[in-house]
């Protein structure tokens, strides 16, 4: 009888550099190199941990190669984690959130009548995660903000006292984004008697 002689060759190892990559909230790519140990060895195998991430194989040559980690844009204003595994190692991305911006009121103003009286004005702000203040400036005591917080796009409810003397009045309700520091300022003008 014939013996064969089987010679194992001890398995791949996989190293990646680097571990870690913050991309912006818009989205983004990075490159990760990969450098394995031992004899001919295959690509490494790419598991992307969520959706949001996409990996692909650039290069890959004696031993060697890189990775293309690609991540789509972030919807929301807070910043998220996310893993890819490359032939058992974690890579992981940290990505920014979007910054809070006004994008819009609705109307921009107001004249009011001497008598007062309940109104609103509408806003949107992206993302619609983004919480917001509302609140009448130091000078305009007359104005009254009966909404004055809450998360996303919306309106904000607000009373007017009645003017008891001739002279118009001014003032405004400012609207603030706190984590991104943003506002916008509603103005308010008010008929004399």
């Amino acid at each position: 009888t014939e013996m064969k002689i089987v010679t194992r060759l001890p398995p791949c190892t996989y190293t990646i550099n680097p571990l870690i990559k913050t991309m912006k909230a818009n989205g983004g790519s990075a490159a990760v190199k990969v450098t394995a140990e031992g004899t001919n060895c295959a690509q490494p195998s790419l598991s992307p941990g969520e959706d949001w991430i996409s990996a692909s194989i650039t290069k890959w040559s004696k031993n060697k190669g890189s990775i293309k980690v690609t991540a789509i844009g972030n919807n929301s204003s807070v910043s998220r984690d996310g893993s890819l595994i490359i032939e058992g190692n974690t890579f992981t991305v940290t990505q920014k959130g979007q910054k809070c911006t006004i994008t819009s009121l609705t109307p921009k103003s107001f004249a009011g009548p001497s008598s007062g009286g309940d109104y609103s004005f509408a806003f949107t702000v992206y993302p619609e995660d983004c919480p917001w203040t509302a609140a009448p400036n130091a000078t305009s005591a007359f104005l009254h903000v009966t909404s004055g917080s809450g998360e996303g796009s919306g309106n904000v409810d607000y009373s007017i006292d009645p003017n008891t003397v001739a002279k118009s009045r001014s003032g405004k309700i400012t609207l603030f984004l706190p984590t991104s520091g943003k506002k916008k300022n509603f103005s308010v003008k008010q008929a004399g008697q």
